[in-house]
């Protein structure tokens, strides 16, 4: 599909995301096939796993082959330097929140609020929320440490994490 819609459509300049994906590495291929430029939008592909380290020599194939990149993250920019991406080549474009939109519309009436306090069994009157993954390097253990301290200092608060990964148990 992806090839068949890069041929018909004759694009200036292909933007991609996510990566790594078969979809972004297919449209890759033919962009380098057809001289159309590439632009990778991504948010990271550091990973220090053995199976990571094996494909390093296709990474900096993937970033030698790419116009352009649109970095979400300053440590992407670093890993993308690191595999031969130049600083010029790189856009860093961190992903925006809208934060007074999304507190509009996360108001909750107050019976509801209660009754989801009362089924997470959470009965303080201050609450920290961690929604992410649960990942080391996302410093969660870090968060878990300095909570100590402000339950020390403010006993009724709570801290409630959201989200999966491999630190979650």
């Amino acid at each position: 599909t992806v090839a068949r819609e890069i041929r018909r459509a004759r694009p200036d300049v292909v933007v991609s995301t996510p990566f790594p994906s078969v979809t972004s590495l297919s449209a890759l291929l033919l962009c380098r096939l057809t001289r159309t430029p590439f632009i990778l939008d991504i948010y990271t592909m550091e990973n220090r796993s053995a199976a990571r380290k094996a494909l390093s020599p296709l990474l900096r194939w993937v970033v030698r082959s790419c116009a352009g990149f649109v970095a979400k993250s300053t440590r992407t920019v670093q890993f993308l330097c690191s595999l031969g991406a130049r600083p010029s080549q790189i856009v860093l474009s961190p992903q925006a929140v809208d934060y007074e939109g999304l507190r509009a519309k996360s108001r909750m009436e107050p019976t509801e609020r209660a009754r989801l306090l009362a089924e997470y069994g959470i009965t303080r009157s201050r609450i920290i929320l961690y929604v992410g993954r649960l990942v080391e390097r996302k410093g969660v253990r870090v968060l878990i440490e300095a909570f100590k301290k402000v339950k020390a200092a403010a006993p009724d608060t709570a801290l409630v994490l959201v989200g999966d990964g491999y630190q979650r148990r």
